[in-house]
């Protein structure tokens, strides 16, 4: 038997809700959702209301004239409409800005991953080359002793076989370099927290000249900063290298070894001692407390270049003898060496984190190379001439080049490609120097004046010009708070901001 009726009139005796298939008990007059009292009777085989016995069968079915299912409670009024609607909105934007979280994510690490394989197929590139020319090699070789070398611009290439960095040495430029990778960011940011501004730096006058660290009319070409109390200066000239206490407004070290002319001088990061490279093919390790210092013989030709290791226990030098060399400071040992056959290295830098470093060649180049295995990785061109100048940013994602011309290109490690050219106003413009500050905020560039510039954005700050001839080098001092310049008109002059009192020249 069945009946129709309208469905919401209708009550389920056990959920208390409209029904959508409603039937009848016939021993209590009940209406159930049949779903409902099916399992209900499967499970106790009586009628919920009365308990008296019941069966599936006795069920009567009501077809009602039409289902219209109402809507849920929360959903009757106008504002229950509108906060549901919201609640989507809302739902549906988190889950977006979850999906862009994970692709960008994705991105990087897949950008990571090409990196890494574009670096890992140059290695096997270059090791495979190798392979190829010493396997040609020993097929065809034969005594030669009679033979007259042929000389390149009368400079001797270095042809010396050094092995490759001991397990031991690699170990430790390993566990350095993790550790800066690991704090490199944090680093970073403190500094430039305590950085001057732009505004400061416009304020910046000379506030000290100085003018008799070396003998009247020799050049000074080159200049560092002690990384201690940034109260010390070191610079070159023709063969010696004289150290000066800013605080004490005296000469506190003069050192005159070198048979040839000074062409780089480093500060070291943490002790007392300077490192000075020569056109005599030496670098030699000078003490403010005294003693001989230790001369390191790793070159056939002039040394352009040296760049002290983050560990402080080693320097890389560059020459024109085709080769660099990685030598124990202490010992003067040299641990590592390879030689460029193409051309000569006419300058060097360390990457901040040590395991890599960069190289300018006299044909216009800049090579990457990694310094455990001595393979080259990246090597980037462009420049029309020698490769003089080189930087690598605080950050480790830039490198600066210049090649005694008016321009400047910086190149993306990451992406290992130029992404910028700089170039100057003036025709005659001529780059000598090039560093980054200890934070990486400003790139400076020396000529004929002294330019800073903002990293990223590569806009021009500010620019210092009160030499009477072409600044030759540079140094930023902590925080860039001070700024000094060497000049080929034997002076070096220290910049600092207008407001605070001159100090005595």
């Amino acid at each position: 038997m069945s009946e129709s009726a309208n469905p919401s009139l209708f009550v389920c005796g056990i959920s208390g809700e409209t029904p959508e298939e409603p039937v009848i008990s016939p021993v209590s007059g009940a209406i159930f959702e049949k779903r409902l009292i099916s399992k209900w009777i499967q499970e106790n085989g009586t009628d919920p209301v009365n308990d008296a016995q019941l069966d599936t069968d006795q069920l009567i079915e009501v077809r009602p004239e039409s289902i219209v299912r109402p809507k849920a409670p929360n959903h009757t009024s106008i504002p229950a409409i509108l906060k549901a609607l919201q609640d989507e909105t809302d739902s549906i934007m988190l889950n977006n800005y979850s999906q862009r979280t994970q692709l960008q994510t994705t991105r990087q690490e897949l950008s990571h991953a090409l990196y890494q394989h574009d670096a890992t197929c140059r290695v096997i590139a270059r090791l495979q080359k190798e392979t190829n020319a010493t396997r040609e090699a020993l097929a065809t070789l034969k005594p030669s002793q009679a033979q007259v070398p042929h000389e390149v611009d009368h400079v001797e290439v270095d042809s010396e076989v050094v092995e490759s960095l001991s397990d031991e040495v690699k170990a430790k430029i390993e566990e350095q370099n993790a550790v800066l990778t690991k704090g490199r960011k944090e680093l970073v940011t403190k500094r430039k927290a305590k950085l001057c501004g732009v505004e400061k730096l416009h304020n910046y006058t000379t506030q000290k000249t100085l003018k008799d660290l070396h003998e009247a009319g020799k050049q000074i070409v080159c200049m560092d900063m002690s990384k201690i109390d940034n109260t010390k200066i070191v610079t070159g000239s023709e063969n010696n290298v004289v150290v000066y206490d800013i605080n004490a407004a005296a000469v506190v070290s003069k050192f005159d070894g070198h048979k040839g002319a000074v062409s780089k001088v480093v500060y070291h990061t943490n002790k007392d001692v300077v490192f000075s490279a020569s056109e005599d093919s030496t670098v030699r390790v000078w003490s403010l407390e005294g003693g001989a210092g230790t001369t390191i013989k790793a070159h056939k030709a002039a040394v352009t270049g040296i760049a002290l290791h983050p560990l402080g226990s080693y320097i890389l030098s560059s020459s024109k003898d085709h080769s660099w060399a990685f030598s124990d400071v202490e010992s003067g040992n040299i641990l590592t060496k390879a030689t460029e056959s193409e051309a000569k290295l006419e300058s060097s830098d360390f990457h901040p984190d040590g395991l890599f470093f960069g190289v300018g060649t006299s044909t216009g180049g800049v090579k990457i190379w990694d310094i455990r295995n001595r393979v080259e990785v990246a090597p980037f061109g462009g420049h029309s001439g020698a490769v003089n100048a080189l930087a690598f940013s605080e950050n480790g994602y830039y490198v600066a080049s210049a090649a005694a011309g008016n321009e400047i290109k910086i190149w993306d490690l990451r992406k290992l490609k130029e992404i910028k050219s700089i170039v100057m106003r003036e025709d005659d413009y001529v780059v000598n120097a090039l560093k980054f500050d200890p934070s990486g905020q400003y790139l400076g560039a020396a000529g004929q004046d002294l330019r800073l510039y903002m990293a990223k954005t590569w806009a021009e700050v500010t620019c210092y010009s009160s030499h009477e001839d072409d600044i030759t080098d540079f140094v930023f001092g902590e925080n860039c708070s001070t700024l000094g310049t060497c000049s080929r008109d034997s002076t070096v002059r220290l910049y600092g901001d207008a407001e605070a009192a001159p100090m005595e020249s």
